[in-house]
């Protein structure tokens, strides 16, 4: 059976801390957007179905995209990691799974312990999530964070042959600092491309597999190279 699913997964995540209170990135899914527009564009004859998977925080998926989820036992919409995590194990290992296109930004800490206050009564808490207590009164807050799962680097390992494309951001990093860390988070996934930008300086570029490094001018050009390579090199992965 041929593998002719595109997925571009967009929007950002949070993690639930307690009820009305969490961490998130946020980020409302206009990169995925864009890619889409542009793969959909380019998309001759229909060779692939394209499915833009927008988090609860970039919005409503289209029908057609959520008849599909309900056909991966998905029905309810992605908010946080976890729901990400999910949802990417699932697609990572279905056999019509063509290419992976990470654009969703999840929220890279999750708690691991807070302390504060329950009416006067000091509290200490190490279990999180919507499900758990609320504190309705806090004179302040310490919390804890350390790093969440890498959800992006499950996907090769658990099909190698997927073409996976990843995003890496930076703020204020020099041309050459974005593709040194483009360059790691491409070897530490395994991916087949990664689009780096910067988002205080406006640099956009790509980093590949065969260690090319590709640029253009302006953030429009370089979507549009990103999409005409995308499509030339997933057939040959």
């Amino acid at each position: 059976m041929k593998k002719n699913n595109i997925y571009i997964i967009t929007g950002g995540t949070m993690v639930h801390i307690t009820p009305h209170f969490s961490i998130c990135t946020p980020a409302y899914g206009k990169v995925g957007r864009e890619l889409y527009a542009h793969l959909m564009s380019k998309n001759i004859n229909e060779q692939y179905t394209i499915y833009l998977i927008k988090t609860k925080m970039a919005g409503v998926n289209s029908d057609e995209t959520i008849e599909h989820l309900k056909g991966l036992t998905i029905t309810k919409a992605i908010e946080t990691n976890d729901d990400l995590e999910v949802f990417v194990d699932i697609i990572s290992k279905e056999n019509q799974t063509a290419s992976i296109i990470m654009s969703s930004a999840i929220c890279d800490f999750e708690p691991e312990e807070l302390l504060g206050y329950e009416d006067e009564t000091p509290v200490k808490i190490t279990e999180f999530g919507k499900d758990k207590k609320r504190l309705h009164k806090a004179h302040s807050l310490e919390l804890k964070l350390q790093p969440s799962r890498k959800i992006v680097d499950s996907i090769k390992k658990n099909n190698p042959q997927i073409f996976l494309v990843t995003f890496k951001t930076t703020a204020g990093s020099t041309k050459e600092i974005l593709v040194k860390k483009a360059l790691y988070n491409l070897k530490r996934s395994s991916s087949n491309m990664v689009f780096g930008n910067d988002i205080q300086h406006k640099i956009n570029l790509i980093v590949t597999d065969k260690d090319e490094v590709l640029s253009t001018e302006n953030r429009a050009s370089t979507l549009e190279l990103f999409t005409m390579e995308f499509f030339k090199r997933i057939g040959t992965k």
